[in-house]
C-alpha cells in the first residue's frame, strides 16, 4: 500500500537501435513464460542508490560496450503505474545506435532479447511502447540538428545507405540527387574514397532555416 513517505522507482529504458540490411530495427525482451500478457518489454533496469543511468546501463550492457559501441542519447522520462497500484516507476528513456556488427550482450534481464523491424515490432507494454514513439521521434530531430543518426552506419558507407537510412527513419522516399545536395550543404559528410564517405560530427547552419 501506498504510504506518505513512499517515491516511485526510477529506471532506465534503452531503445536500442541498428540498421542491418537495410532494416532499422530495434532490441526487445521476450516476455517470461510466467508473464500472462505476452507483451515485449525494452532493456531496462532499476537505479540503485548513488548511481546514473549510464552506470546503470553499464551494468545491462556491459562497460565496454556502453562506452565505445553504444551512442547513448536521453531523450525523456515517462510514468508508469504499478500492476499492484504501488508507488509506480518513473523511466528514463536512452536511445542507443550501435553498428550492425555489435552484438549487445544484455544481463538481469526477464527474457531473452531479439530484433525487430520497426515497420513490424511486436506488441509492446504499453509504457514501451510510449517510449519507442518518443525515441523515433527524437531521431527524426536530430537529423536537422546534428549527425547523431549516421552511428547506425559503418564507418566508412555510401550516400546511398545514408539515404536509404534517413528514409526509413523518416517514412518516406527521399530523391537522391536533393540529399546528396543537403549532405554537401550542411557538411554532413568527408569523403574518404571513391563513393565512400564518413560522418561528420556537426552539421553546418542552414540558413534556408531561417
Amino acid at each position: 500500500m501506498k504510504t506518505p513517505d513512499s517515491k516511485p522507482t526510477l529506471a532506465v529504458h534503452a531503445l536500442i537501435l541498428r540498421y542491418d540490411r537495410g532494416q532499422l530495427e530495434g532490441l526487445f525482451i521476450d516476455p517470461a513464460e510466467e508473464t500472462a500478457s505476452g507483451l515485449w518489454t525494452l532493456p531496462s533496469a532499476v537505479l540503485q542508490g548513488g548511481e546514473g543511468p549510464l552506470q546503470t546501463l553499464e551494468g545491462v550492457f556491459g562497460s565496454e560496450i556502453t562506452k565505445c559501441a553504444i551512442q547513448f542519447a536521453e531523450f525523456g522520462s515517462f510514468w508508469s503505474a504499478n500492476e499492484d497500484e504501488h508507488d509506480g516507476c518513473i523511466s528514463l528513456g536512452f536511445l542507443g545506435l550501435i553498428k550492425p556488427d555489435c552484438v549487445p550482450q544484455l544481463s538481469h534481464q526477464t527474457g531473452d532479447s531479439a530484433w525487430h523491424s520497426l515497420s513490424c515490432r511486436p506488441g509492446l507494454k504499453s509504457n514501451c511502447g510510449e517510449i519507442v514513439d518518443a525515441g523515433l521521434e527524437h531521431l527524426r530531430q536530430r537529423i536537422n540538428v546534428d549527425t547523431y543518426p549516421l552511428a547506425l552506419l559503418p564507418t566508412k558507407f555510401r550516400t546511398k545507405q545514408a539515404r536509404q537510412l534517413y528514409s526509413q527513419i523518416l517514412g518516406q522516399s527521399i530523391a537522391p540527387r536533393p540529399f546528396k545536395a543537403w549532405l554537401r550543404r550542411r557538411q554532413a559528410v568527408t569523403r574518404t574514397g571513391p563513393g565512400r564517405f564518413k560522418r561528420n560530427h556537426a552539421l553546418k547552419h542552414d540558413w534556408w532555416l531561417d
